[in-house]
């Protein structure tokens, strides 16, 4: 065997180890394996991303910080749209229709910190499934 293959054959364990570090933290930094919850990095002026189809909304725990801003997508085939609802069945926030394959911002500036429910209002969605949690942090926490 060869000097050259001998390192190689060394070499083999630690690449493997250097690969599976960085995956390891790659999934880390996007919230583990099919993401749990989103959460904004960094200050009010972070976006959260949230995905609708039929008929779900995901995350089904959605993380902010007062004042954020959702990315809201529909990568479904029908319209929908996301409303924050209070404890109180107020309703706090909206977005109009969103078009498949469509983006809409939800601005979350008269959303206080707090828990919410999240739902798609096109009638009989909400009863199928697009529901979610908002939890809205204050800012600095």
């Amino acid at each position: 065997m060869t000097t050259a293959w001998r390192g190689l054959r060394a070499a083999t364990p630690v690449v493997a180890w250097a690969v599976l570090v960085g995956m390891v933290l790659a999934l880390a930094g996007c919230g583990g394996v099919g993401g749990v919850a989103a959460r904004a990095a960094g200050g009010s002026a972070g976006t959260v991303v949230v995905t609708e189809t039929e008929f779900k909304i995901e995350p089904r725990t959605i993380v902010a910080r007062e004042g954020q801003t959702l990315t809201v997508r529909n990568r479904g085939t029908i319209a929908h749209d996301l409303v924050v609802q209070g404890s109180d069945q107020q309703i706090l926030a909206r977005t109009d229709l969103i078009q498949p394959g469509a983006t809409a911002q939800l601005r979350l500036s008269q959303v206080p910190p707090g828990s919410y429910t999240v739902f798609c209002d096109v009638p009989g969605h909400r009863e199928q499934g697009m529901v979610a949690t908002l939890e809205v942090r204050p800012t600095g926490s």
